[in-house]
C-alpha cells in the first residue's frame, strides 16, 4: 500500500530543560495529548514513547499526538517547544508488514463485533474516514513498536561503553 510509506514508528524522548508539563498538556474533549502524560519523568527521559508519525517533506507530524491535522511537525533529532525530541524513525512497513484491512472508520467504531475481531486478529488495519476523506493506520499490536527502541539503544548506546577512545 503506498499510503503506509508515508508512515514510521517515531521514538519521543522528553528533553527536561524546555518540557514544562502545564505547557505540554494540551487536552480536547477530555483527552490529553501530551505523549508523556503517563510516564514518570525519568522514565520518559530515558525510555520515551514510542508513536506513530508521517512523514511531510523533511520532518514529521505525530499523528496520535497532533489534536489537528498537522499540529505537532518536528525535525528528526530536534526538540520541540513541548520538550518533545524526535529521537528515532523506523520505517511502518518495517515494523508491521502485514497486508492489512481497510475499513471505513466511522462504520468501525460503532461495531464492537468487528473491533473484537480486529483486536484478536490484526496487528493494524487501515482506517478509512468518510468524512475528511483521510486513510490512517491505526496500530493495534503496540507490542511490536519496541523493535524501534531496541534499534535506537543498540545504535546509539550498546558496547558504546566498552569501547576504547
Amino acid at each position: 500500500m503506498d499510503i503506509l510509506n508515508d508512515y514510521y514508528i517515531g521514538l519521543l524522548l522528553l528533553n527536561p530543560l524546555v518540557y514544562q508539563r502545564n505547557t505540554a498538556t494540551r487536552m480536547c474533549d477530555g483527552v490529553n495529548y501530551d505523549p508523556f502524560c503517563e510516564l514518570d519523568i525519568p522514565t520518559a527521559i530515558f525510555q520515551g514513547t514510542l508513536t506513530l508519525v508521517k512523514q511531510v517533506d523533511n520532518m514529521y507530524c505525530l499523528e496520535y499526538e497532533s489534536r489537528y491535522k498537522n499540529e505537532i511537525i518536528i525535525k528528526l533529532d530536534e526538540t520541540n517547544e513541548y520538550g518533545i525530541k524526535l529521537a528515532y524513525v523506523k520505517p511502518f512497513r518495517e515494523v508491521y508488514k502485514n497486508t492489512p484491512k481497510l475499513l471505513i472508520k466511522e462504520e468501525v467504531e460503532n461495531n464492537y463485533d468487528m473491533l473484537c475481531e480486529l483486536l484478536f486478529n490484526d496487528e493494524f488495519y487501515l482506517s478509512y474516514s468518510k468524512l475528511d476523506k483521510t486513510t490512517v493506520p491505526v496500530i493495534i499490536d503496540e507490542d511490536k513498536m519496541n523493535i524501534v527502541r531496541e534499534e535506537y539503544y543498540d545504535k546509539h548506546f550498546r558496547n558504546k561503553t566498552y569501547e576504547k577512545k
